[in-house]
C-alpha cells in the first residue's frame, strides 16, 4: 500500500560522495559499487538461496551475507501473499538496509572525526572542509545552510547523519511497496513511496493521482538507492524532527535502535497518520522484526557494495 508521504525530497545521495582527507581509512566514505549488485533473483528461488543463509540463522545472530540485488525478485507477485512472499522480500531487503546503514555509519564516523579535529583547532585539508559543508547543507533546510565549517551546528549534524532501525525500514518498505509487488516497486524499485516534483528525477505517475497534481513516485535504477533516499528523507525532512530526537536518545545509550518506538514518531509520513503508525508498530511486533535491529553484515572479503 502506498501512503502519501510528507517528505522533503532528495536531490542527491550525499552518502555516496566525499573527498580524500585525513580521516583513518576505516572511516573513509564508501561508494556504492553498482557492478557488485546482482540481477533480481527469480521469485521461485528459495529464500535461503536468495539470502545465502536462513532467516532463522540471522535471527540467532549469524551475520548476513553481503549479497545485494538490483531489484525485487522477478515474479514475486505470483507468490501467494503470506510467509513465502515475506521471506523472499526480507531476503532481498535485509542486506540492502544493512548496507545502506553501513554507508551512513561510515559517513557519520568521518563527520565526527573531522568535527573533533575542528574543535581541537587542528587544521583540516580543503577537501575535508568542503565535504563537511556539502554534507551538512544537503541535510539541512535551505535557511540553515552554511558557507563555511565555522557555521556548522555540531549537534544538529550528528542528529541528522545517522542510521535507521532495520525493523522500521523493513516494515515501511513492506507497507509502501506491498511486499515488493506494487507497480512502483516492480517498475521503479520504489520501496518507500517517496514522491518527487523534480522533473530531472525518474518517476512513475500514480494512476490515482488527483486532477491538477503533478507529483510522481520516485523511481530508481537500483533498489539500494531507494533505501538511501529513504534514510536521507528521514534525516532531512522537517516532518521528522521527533524521529531524529528520539533516535539520538536511543543512540546515546549505546544499544540498538528501537524500531517499534521510533515508528511512533512517523505520524507525518502518511495522510493516514495514527492509523499508519499503528499499522507499522503492529507489523514490527507481528512479524518479530525487532531482532533484525541487532543484525549485521558479514565482514567484506573485498571492496564491495
Amino acid at each position: 500500500m502506498l501512503s502519501t508521504c510528507a517528505v522533503l525530497l532528495i536531490t542527491g545521495l550525499v552518502f555516496l560522495r566525499g573527498g580524500n582527507g585525513s580521516v583513518p581509512p576505516g572511516s573513509r566514505p564508501q561508494v556504492v559499487d553498482y557492478g557488485a549488485h546482482n540481477a533480481p533473483p527469480p521469485a521461485d528461488l528459495a529464500p535461503q538461496a536468495i539470502l545465502g543463509t536462513t532467516l532463522a540463522a540471522v535471527r540467532d545472530g549469524e551475520p548476513v551475507p553481503r549479497r545485494f540485488y538490483r531489484g525485487f525478485p522477478t515474479g514475486l507477485k505470483a507468490i501467494p501473499a503470506g510467509e513465502a512472499r515475506k521471506r523472499r522480500f526480507y531476503a532481498v531487503m535485509l542486506p540492502l538496509v544493512l548496507r545502506a546503514n553501513e554507508i551512513v555509519n561510515a559517513q557519520r564516523a568521518r563527520m565526527i572525526a573531522l568535527v573533533d579535529d575542528l574543535d581541537a583547532d587542528k587544521p583540516l585539508p580543503e577537501p575535508d572542509r568542503a565535504w563537511l559543508v556539502q554534507t551538512y547543507n544537503r541535510l539541512m533546510p535551505e535557511r540553515e545552510r552554511v558557507d563555511d565549517v565555522a557555521g556548522i551546528d555540531r549537534a544538529a549534524f550528528k542528529r541528522r547523519l545517522a542510521p535507521v532501525p532495520v525493523s522500521l525500514a523493513l516494515t515501511q518498505a513492506a507497507t509502501e511497496s506491498a511486499w515488493g509487488t506494487s507497480r512502483f516497486a516492480r517498475q521503479g524499485n520504489a520501496a518507500f513511496g517517496v514522491w518527487t516534483w523534480n522533473e530531472t528525477h525518474d518517476g512513475i505517475v500514480p494512476q490515482e493521482r488527483a486532477e491538477g497534481a503533478n507529483h510522481r513516485v520516485r523511481a530508481y535504477d537500483y533498489l539500494i538507492d531507494s533505501v538511501l533516499d529513504y534514510i536521507l528523507t528521514l534525516n532531512k525532512g522537517g516532518a521528522y524532527a521527533e524521529f531524529r530526537r528520539l533516535r539520538a536518545e536511543q543512540m546515546a545509550t549505546g544499544g540498538p535502535l528501537d524500531g517499534h518506538a521510533l515508528a511512533g514518531t512517523l505520524i507525518n509520513y502518511s495522510e493516514r497518520r495514527e492509523a499508519y503508525v499503528d499499522e507499522l508498530q503492529q507489523m514490527i511486533r507481528g512479524n518479530a522484526l525487532e531482532v533484525f535491529d541487532r543484525a549485521a553484515l558479514a565482514p567484506p572479503a573485498a571492496a564491495t557494495s
